[in-house]
């Protein structure tokens, strides 16, 4: 059987126009049948707190299917993309110099050359900045570990692209 898709279109809008709930169609080589879902109306009866569910007549549907469409609801905003930041070498993570504040706390906004930690080296700090825009969301290692290459060390959101 090959449906011709333009006809069912056809078959739909006039079931809409008409307030119909259900249409059939057929001849010697086809069978086509379309119905909708009954809608279903609920009635509340506050004396006795009984609850009624009657089926809606196809004239309630045809009154339903006139009423305006609600109003659409915003898309929410999309989560910022998060990425995981890693260790780029071997050594000890320090979040700050000796005797300092951390470089990063989470909240805070970051840019390309913003000091992240610092990963110590055969004695010798090597400065980690965060190579991308965005808010840092969660630390991910503890002061005086020891990382390796890939060690995931920072979560950082990423701000969308201005323009």
């Amino acid at each position: 059987m090959k449906f011709e898709f333009d006809k069912l279109r056809e078959l739909i809008r006039f079931m809409d126009e008409n307030g119909l709930v259900e249409v059939e169609l057929s001849d010697s080589s086809e069978q086509i049948r379309l119905r909708r879902p009954e809608i279903m109306q609920y009635e509340i009866e506050t004396e006795t707190e009984d609850v009624k569910i009657n089926p809606a007549t196809p004239e309630a549907a045809s009154e339903k299917a006139k009423e305006p469409a609600a109003e659409p609801v915003p898309e929410p905003e999309p989560e910022p993309e998060a990425v995981d930041f890693t260790a780029t070498m071997v050594g000890t993570f320090r979040r700050a110099a000796p005797g300092g504040e951390p470089f990063v706390e989470v909240g805070k906004e970051v840019n390309p050359k913003t000091v992240l930690c610092v990963i110590e080296a055969m004695s010798v700090p090597n400065e980690i900045p965060a190579k991308v825009s965005g808010s840092v969301t969660e630390i991910l290692a503890e002061d005086g570990q020891s990382v390796e290459f890939g060690t995931p060390l920072f979560r950082i959101a990423i701000s969308p692209k201005k323009g």
